[in-house]
């Protein structure tokens, strides 16, 4: 092996700032599976439960998520099922934060030890509408409440700063809440969040019992992975005073930029804003980019694509790339290569994600020296067109690199020296 391979990449795990405020996962993946059951197996003395509940569809992704986000924090974490908490209803002494579905499935031994937990200072998350009819006291609910349905309104209007600065966002706009309808909760809730598309209608909500609180997400919305952050803040408020680790994010990685622009009309830019996708890039997106990072005191790692093709094998070209002109300056220029100055112009970090967006895995490459010919094609460009030093970043395309990608990476590209993916 080279000396460069040998040298090859040190990992860095790095997190998005961008997206801090939904740490939002399509789906839920074996290994993710496995890291949940060994934070409930290594957890003697929680000090966060969840209850899961094999009878309810959201249960065991939601708890996979709430494990994850408590395993980067190192806060103790436990788990139990509904099954064996009806069987015993012991909740232990150091135990500040509860998360379960819902409570249809509980005994009443179960739900009376919830109510006893919380009204002696416990938190009680519900992270989906708790449609038991039996236990509305839990969440607020009227003792004459009808448990009929909001079936109309739909996302997340953020009333309060569950997140930092969140207050008067709104996520989700285009999906369904299907939660309990207004008519059902005590004027005396606190609401945290409305419906993005009716602000009467409560969808996370916080309801006082002694002195501790039940948190309840009145929605069926699927939370995803970057929703990790929004269900973690929920915990959260049951764990005053305990100390966790955070990222201290002041560097963000932009992927796939900068990277080929198109004269192509999409929407909603071409209605909200007569614009094609490379005039929005260029004159209102990147920007509003630099604003907001002198605004917030980030600094951008940009990660460019020359390609989207889908080539493996030589001639490594750049049309792609190439193709879009612009003027700048009462000179006409290639875009991308403005692009490209302008990072290096407001110093900011250039690194690396690709010649295309190919990942480097030996069943993608049928030949995998073709991978350090492209490198070779790519680092002739980047010093033709003087785009600064060679990167020492690298993002894999979809995040996806194995032995054999690793080794042709860091024989084409010696000075790569981290590796960043995302968290899983």
């Amino acid at each position: 092996m080279s000396k460069a391979s040998q040298n090859i990449v040190k990992v860095v795990l790095t997190v998005s700032a961008v997206t801090i405020l939904f740490l939002v996962f399509r789906s839920c993946s074996p290994q993710e599976e496995t890291a949940t059951e060994k934070a409930t197996q290594r957890t003697v003395d929680p000090l966060v439960i969840y209850i899961t509940d094999s009878k309810h569809s959201l249960s065991d992704l939601y708890a996979v998520h709430v494990a994850k986000s408590l395993e980067y924090t190192k806060i103790p974490y436990g788990q139990t099922t509904v099954k064996s908490f009806n069987e015993s209803p012991v909740i232990g002494n150091r135990v500040k934060s509860i998360l379960t579905n819902g409570t249809e499935n509980m005994n009443e031994a179960a739900k009376e030890r919830l109510l006893k937990f919380v009204a002696e200072g416990g938190t009680l998350i519900f992270t989906s509408a708790n449609e038991d009819p039996t236990a509305g006291y839990l969440s607020g609910l009227r003792p004459e409440a009808e448990f009929n349905y909001d079936l109309e309104s739909a996302g997340l209007k953020f009333v309060k700063n569950m997140l930092p600065n969140i207050g008067g966002a709104s996520i989700y706009s285009s999906k369904r809440n299907v939660g309990l309808h207004k008519d059902n909760f005590k004027s005396s809730v606190n609401i945290l969040a409305t419906s993005a598309t009716d602000e009467t209608q409560p969808t996370i909500l916080e309801h006082q019992i002694g002195n501790g609180r039940v948190v309840h997400f009145n929605t069926s919305i699927l939370f995803a992975k970057e929703d990790r952050g929004l269900l973690f803040a929920s915990v959260l408020k049951g764990l005053q005073g305990v100390p966790y680790p955070i990222a201290n994010v002041s560097t963000i990685f932009i992927d796939d930029f900068p990277n080929p622009l198109y004269d192509i009309s999409s929407e909603p830019i071409k209605s909200e804003m007569g614009l094609t996708q490379a005039q929005f890039v260029t004159d209102i997106w990147w920007p509003d980019m630099l604003k907001l990072g002198s605004r917030l005191n980030l600094t951008y790692s940009a990660y460019p694509c020359f390609n989207y093709d889908q080539i493996k094998a030589p001639p490594f070209l750049f049309k792609e790339w190439d193709m879009h002109k612009s003027i700048r300056n009462k000179k006409e220029v290639i875009t991308t290569n403005w692009m490209m100055q302008e990072v290096l112009d407001n110093g900011l970090e250039m690194a690396f994600h690709g010649y295309n967006h190919e990942s480097f895995l030996h069943d993608v490459w049928s030949n995998p020296d073709n991978i350090e010919g492209s490198l070779a094609a790519l680092r002739k460009k980047w010093k033709v067109n003087g785009f600064g030093a060679f990167p020492k970043s690298y993002v894999a395309p979809s995040n996806d690199i194995d032995s054999i990608g690793l080794v042709h990476l860091a024989n084409a590209m010696p000075e790569i020296e981290f590796m960043s993916t995302t968290y899983s």
